[in-house]
């Protein structure tokens, strides 16, 4: 019971997350692109290719669907889902290294080697509803911190056996060590996020955004007036001390998904045995979904 006790107010919000982001987006979409902390000329994409199965008239009319089939592109197969409902197409756009290669490709670069948000060609956004695009999803928008960028340009050796003349200015940050939801200042500000949005509905898509409730950046703006959402390290504690790092005062936990080996240094943890972490997220959702039409859930 008192187990239980503990894991309800994350089960919560997670649910409520959740909630937010299926009230219009049911499945991942038929083509996903993902890269991370490279960027556009180092993009590592990772890519989910789905096939339809034949199936009959009657399959259509009854069901608004057909089965859908999902398979990676080494040739593995798996069973995605059966729906009695269509299934909107998500397009993830991993947005600092598709604005560096519209750069490349000629496109006024006024956001020094990006260009601006703002400045994406109508063209490209057609482009991408003419794909059956239902959902942008702008991939790695939010404003990260200097010190998760400083701890990953350290590691850029760490990509050499896959990228041979990979350079420190290749990598670009996890977009997942956010320090504040703003539009990460490289690329634009939060008014060009509107007006991109407006462009996006007005070609009949909806905007997704990110928002990442498990962690934050060891920089995080919050970190100053919100420190009580941080995970701090109990008294007599005695789990490993590579899960930990001081901070003035304060040793705080590094973010880090339930498996012991999955740690992320460049990440604090987020307390949710506390119930001011609980208020101060479900607010912060509140507001975010103010400037979306959709908010995928991270860890």
């Amino acid at each position: 019971i008192m187990a239980l006790h503990r894991v309800l107010p994350t089960l919560a919000l997670l649910l409520t997350c959740a909630f937010v982001a299926l009230l219009f987006v049911a499945l991942p979409s038929a083509r996903l692109h993902h890269q991370d902390r490279l960027n556009g000329r180092r993009m590592m994409q990772v890519s989910l290719n789905v096939t339809v199965p034949s199936a009959d008239a009657m399959d259509v009319a009854n069901h608004g669907a057909i089965p859908l089939t999902a398979h990676s592109g080494v040739g593995s197969s798996e069973l995605v889902k059966e729906s009695r409902q269509p299934q909107p197409v998500v397009y993830e756009v991993s947005t600092r290294p598709f604005l560096y290669a519209l750069a490349q490709a000629g496109v006024p670069a006024r956001c020094g080697q990006y260009v601006c948000l703002r400045d994406v060609p109508l063209q490209e956004w057609k482009r991408i509803r003419d794909d059956s695009t239902d959902v942008v999803w702008l991939m790695g928008l939010w404003q990260l911190g200097k010190i998760a960028l400083k701890e990953d340009r350290s590691r850029y050796e760490t990509w050499r056996p896959q990228l041979h003349d990979i350079t420190e200015d290749d990598v670009i940050g996890s977009p997942y060590s956010i320090s504040h939801y703003a539009v990460n200042q490289d690329i634009g500000n939060d008014t060009d996020l509107g007006e991109v949005r407006r462009t996006i509905n007005s070609l009949g898509m909806k905007l997704m955004v990110d928002f990442v409730p498990n962690h934050g950046a060891k920089d995080s703006t919050w970190l100053d007036k919100h420190l009580d959402i941080f995970l701090q390290r109990p008294v007599n504690d005695n789990s490993p001390s590579s899960w930990w790092e001081q901070r003035g005062d304060h040793v705080l936990a590094h973010g880090r998904s339930p498996w012991p080996s999955d740690l992320w240094a460049d990440t604090f943890q987020f307390n949710y045995w506390s119930p001011s972490t609980i208020k101060f997220m479900t607010e912060l959702l509140v507001s975010m979904a103010s400037r979306a039409d959709a908010i995928r859930c991270d860890m």
